[in-house]
């Protein structure tokens, strides 16, 4: 799967697509797939959360750990994927 991800960039196909179209390939095939990070759905927690609130915005991925009732969550324990835009972080996962 990280093969056809890499010939994806080295051929140019990613860069061909809109951003917003590889949110959920991305997070399905490597963030959960991968990785192990667990979308909702997966009981009372998850680890990782697509366009997650904060600071008046959102965020395309939200790592950390989440459950139903946002107060119970530790915002210093969250790892916020906010700056890096995710073509680069694809490019970031896929070099190691």
């Amino acid at each position: 799967m990280l093969t056809n991800w890499k010939d994806s960039i080295e051929n140019g196909i990613l860069e061909s697509q809109n951003e917003v179209a590889v949110h959920a390939p991305f997070t399905q095939n490597i963030m959960v797939g991968i990785l192990g990070y667990e979308t909702v759905g997966h009981g009372d927690t998850w680890t990782i959360a697509r366009e997650y609130g904060v600071a008046g915005g959102a965020v395309d991925l939200a790592l950390g750990h989440f459950s139903a009732e946002k107060e119970n969550e530790a915002p210093q324990q969250n790892l916020w994927v906010a700056e890096v835009g995710l073509r680069q972080m694809i490019r970031s996962v896929l070099s190691g």
